[in-house]
């Protein structure tokens, strides 16, 4: 099976709702994964309006970034992964502040 390029990625996810695809992958997570994201988040010890710069590793479509930039709405969520359609999905819908990008490492 071929790898999907990005402009491939890009165009399927135009034509598909974003939350369909979050929802899939929140079911496959399991009930624990939006307390655990809340506690990710909770443990930062900053106050909420300080405008971090957050490097979300191994990001996944994003859950914790998007939980960390629930309670931090002034961060900047920089996201990086090695799937591409993850890190695409990562990014849709989100702030100006939010940044994605692949890693393009082996």
């Amino acid at each position: 099976m071929a790898i999907p390029t990005q402009a491939e990625i890009e165009d399927k996810l135009r034509g598909e709702d974003l939350n369909t695809w979050l929802d899939l992958w929140r079911a496959e997570q399991g009930p624990a994964k939006p307390g655990a994201l809340k506690l990710i988040a909770a443990v930062i010890p900053f106050p909420i309006d300080q405008s971090l710069r957050v490097l979300d590793v191994g990001c996944g479509p994003g859950d914790a970034g998007r939980a960390i930039h629930s309670r931090f709405p002034q961060a900047r969520i920089d996201s990086v992964d090695r799937n591409e359609f993850f890190v695409s999905l990562c990014g849709r819908g989100q702030s100006p502040r939010w940044y994605r990008r692949a890693d393009v490492g082996a």
